[in-house]
């Protein structure tokens, strides 16, 4: 093959249509505006340190980046109300193609700020669309269907830069990186992984519980089959075939793919930021059958190009030693560092290991001053000591749920001293001296064994953490 037909394949695999993009703004923009609402919601609670936020050092640093300062600068309403109002206006400005890229650039800076304040509250659907946001700067998102000005330079709808190759990598690494981690025995070959995922009744939707007598007979052709998909079907970006059929099976393997997680699992906003980054990959056959040939490079600055380069080089280097787990500790935790710094975090398991997740809930215990057990997260009902009807429910609202669900990790462990201090102080700024309490537990509960009927009278119980709270966290006196 020589250079110019070697040129001519890469434009042709990894180029974007500038219709494709201007529906992944449309449709990630909208996801990125209630997504702010939710967290503008619950901001003090969650990301203040007069709640649960951790400013100087979220869950060890694991997050934290000294470069995310802007919610450091102040903690009164006043302050981060008003850096909301330029973060949806941002959201706004994106999602209608108003200069999309300037407005991307704030979007992804102020989620990395949010993210560095209290990370444990966040999932993967947060990465996903944290990243994503990244790329956006970077791409001709705003020339179609956009009310903003264009570049008069581009005139063509098939795209090709460096950045547009960055994007399809990335997406690449989603699922090829989630399918490459999965080479453990319990996907392959014990194939009970989505058996044990579905029997976790926090990640599954009510359409999924009705779901799990099916998965008993087909959990293993099920994991063999998602796991297949995830390691061949991503390769197809990257081979050329007539008027975009590679594309269309991807696209349509992973639309599936995150349509089922839709209906049968609780992922928040995971599925649905899937749906439009696939979005963006639609090829330029699906908007005129008599499409020219023609693709418009946009590399014009070699540094700039070249950096990004470098930056999808160096997440793609990550993602690959995090799934196979070869580099030393102290290179990879180097790595790792950079890595926040850039607001790139990623690791795409998606349940590679299902056996280290466990059905439960949080038991969360105190003792008033008269002598009463309370569960004070649950406005002061009894203690959860029995399963509860509906485990996930009793989590309260998606931030608690993941948080809950984040103190339970190795990780996120250290972070539970904090939760039972806010439980401490919240509760007692809202009662008097005889309702107040004088300590919380912290307790997991699991449900034994992992999935199956079997196991619903059989519960063990794992302390997390125990605070007596202090005097200071006590200013109400009796009446």
């Amino acid at each position: 093959m020589s250079f110019e037909k070697l040129i001519s394949y890469i434009k042709e695999t990894l180029y974007l249509d500038l219709r494709s993009l201007a529906v992944f703004r449309i449709l990630l923009g909208s996801i990125l505006i209630c997504d702010i609402l939710w967290i503008w919601s619950d901001f003090a609670v969650f990301f203040t340190s007069s709640g649960i936020g951790q400013p100087d050092n979220s869950v060890g640093g694991k997050f934290h980046s000294v470069l995310y300062w802007v919610f450091s600068i102040s903690e009164a309403p006043e302050y981060y109300h008003s850096i909301f109002v330029v973060f949806f206006l941002s959201a706004v400005c994106f999602t209608i193609g108003y200069r999309p890229r300037f407005a991307a650039g704030i979007c992804w800076y102020l989620l990395c700020c949010v993210w560095s304040r209290n990370g444990i509250s966040f999932h993967s659907g947060d990465s996903l669309l944290r990243v994503f946001m990244f790329w956006s700067i970077f791409l001709p998102t705003g020339e179609r269907y956009a009310v903003g000005p264009r570049d008069k330079k581009i005139v063509l709808d098939r795209y090709f830069s460096i950045a547009t190759a960055a994007y399809i990598a990335q997406l690449f690494m989603v699922y090829f990186i989630a399918g490459l981690a999965k080479f453990n025995r319990c996907w392959i070959p014990n194939g009970d992984a989505l058996l044990v995922v579905m029997g976790i009744d926090s990640y599954t939707s009510h359409l999924g519980m009705l779901a799990r007598p099916v998965l008993v007979e087909w959990s293993r052709p099920l994991s063999y089959l998602v796991v297949v998909a995830e390691i061949i079907v991503p390769l197809l970006l990257f081979v050329k075939i007539s008027r975009g059929l590679s594309r269309f099976i991807f696209i349509f393997t992973f639309f599936l793919l995150h349509l089922v997680i839709a209906f049968f699992m609780s992922l928040d906003i995971f599925p649905f930021v899937g749906f439009a980054v696939l979005s963006a990959l639609l090829p330029s056959v699906v908007w005129s059958r008599a499409e020219s040939l023609e693709i418009q490079f946009g590399g014009k600055n070699r540094v700039f190009e070249y950096l990004l380069g470098l930056t999808i080089l160096f997440i793609f280097t990550l993602n690959v030693t995090s799934a196979v787990k070869r580099w030393p500790a102290e290179i990879f935790r180097e790595f790792k560092k950079y890595e926040a710094d850039i607001g790139l975090q990623q690791w795409w398991a998606l349940f590679s290991n299902p056996y280290l997740l466990r059905n439960g809930w949080i038991l969360v215990e105190s003792e008033t001053n008269d002598g009463r057990n309370v569960d004070v997260f649950r406005e002061g009902a009894r203690p959860l000591f029995e399963r509860p009807v509906d485990i996930k429910a009793s989590y309260g609202d998606l931030f608690w749920k993941r948080t809950f669900q984040g103190i339970t990790s190795y990780q996120g462990k250290q972070y539970s001293r904090v939760v039972s201090q806010f439980l401490c102080r919240s509760w007692n700024a809202k009662h008097t001296k005889n309702n107040q309490i004088k300590w919380v537990r912290l307790t997991r509960v699991i449900t034994m064994p992992r999935f199956g009927d079997a196991g619903r009278n059989r519960l063990e119980y794992f302390p997390i953490d125990y605070w007596v709270c202090e005097e200071s966290e006590n200013p109400m006196t009796n009446e």
